[in-house]
């Protein structure tokens, strides 16, 4: 099917030829309209299917058709005139880039949120000031934990217990006891640590406590928490700024604060949390046993009930078997037997104690 068209006027059946002057189109009512080859534009449109020739100035003549001779007599016939035939595997070529365009960038959104956002969010925390993140924790906590049921006076033992650890940090540790049913104990960026008593209540010895202690304080010593707060925040800012929420960017801090009792940290993280919390009991001469009591103990219990702790703490089975191969190989298990300490054991019964 071939038409011609003009402004103000209906499309019209017609046929075209190529001739020494340019091009003869003749209409369906037999007149024959002459295009001169010099008005004639040398780009030849391609659209669905269809060739389009234009000519001369505005109002713009056009003629469409399907054949694709006509275009190519057209070009033989006035060879020095430079009339481009676009082909259709140009186009096809031209959709599958952008394609592959589109692909591309999906694949380095894809790519740049499981890499690129652990590689940012570890240089941002690296960098960050302790001051900037105790800033920081104290803010969340003013705004998630301090609106739970805070026991000051075990909080006050917990805090004596974890001085008398005598764990090394370089931030100001604070624990707190909230008494919830919860069996959840998480940390805050700049050294908050907290402690609920559904957790505590599962614990047999204070060599339990001092495991989820270490644990936790590994988190907070090596920035995991600062680390993946930053990361999670960028996610949300990345997602949102994709699809063009502004709402979501702006609320991005303040969902992350809503989460950190969930917050939850990659493999790797958590396996240094195990690994340098056995460490911080080796040195203080804590029985190591505690660790792996303590996430046997929280298994048991998570058989029993849901628990908040072991739910962001996965593979809970591979990391006790790892806690008991590390045990295993300590200096402990050659003659170096752990110290007792009475001062940990009864400040560790007062906790537990019903007051």
């Amino acid at each position: 099917m071939s038409l011609y068209i003009k402004s103000n006027t209906p499309p019209t059946n017609a046929s075209a030829q190529a001739n020494e002057q340019g091009l003869l189109i003749t209409l369906s009512n037999g007149i024959n309209i002459q295009w001169d080859k010099s008005k004639i534009h040398k780009s030849i449109i391609y659209n669905n299917g269809n060739y389009g020739v234009q000519y001369g100035d505005e109002p713009i003549e056009k003629f469409e058709t399907e054949d694709k001779s006509v275009i190519i007599n057209l070009q033989k016939t006035h060879p020095n005139y430079g009339f481009q035939i676009p082909k259709k595997a140009s186009l096809f070529k031209s959709a599958t880039g952008f394609v592959l365009i589109i692909l591309f960038i999906m694949l380095f959104l894809v790519g740049f949120y499981t890499i690129g956002l652990d590689w940012i969010a570890k240089g941002v925390a690296s960098a960050m000031p302790v001051s900037t993140e105790e800033s920081i924790g104290q803010s969340l906590f003013e705004s998630t934990v301090a609106q739970n049921k805070i026991n000051l006076g075990k909080s006050k033992l917990l805090n004596a217990f974890f001085k008398q650890l005598n764990y090394p940090s370089d931030y100001h540790i604070q624990l707190t006891y909230i008494d919830s049913n919860l069996v959840n104990a998480f940390a805050l960026p700049g050294g908050h640590m907290v402690l609920m008593s559904g957790i505590i209540k599962q614990m047999k010895s204070y060599e339990e406590l001092a495991a989820l202690i270490g644990h936790e304080l590994t988190h907070i010593n090596g920035k995991h928490v600062t680390r993946s707060l930053v990361r999670t925040a960028s996610a949300y800012i990345l997602i949102s700024t994709v699809i063009g929420d502004a709402t979501g960017v702006a609320a991005a801090l303040a969902e992350n604060a809503d989460a950190l009792r969930s917050l939850q940290f990659s493999r790797d993280l958590e396996t240094e949390a195990d690994e340098k919390g056995l460490e911080l009991m080796l040195q203080n001469h804590i029985n190591i046993c505690g660790m792996v009591k303590l996430f046997e103990l929280l298994q048991k219990a998570e058989q029993q009930s849901p628990s908040d702790f072991l739910s962001t703490h996965p593979e809970t089975q591979k990391r006790i078997d790892h806690l008991k191969e590390i045990s295993s190989h300590s200096p402990q298990n050659k003659g170096n037997k752990p110290n007792s300490d009475p001062n940990l054991q009864k400040l560790f019964e007062q906790i537990k104690s019903s007051q």
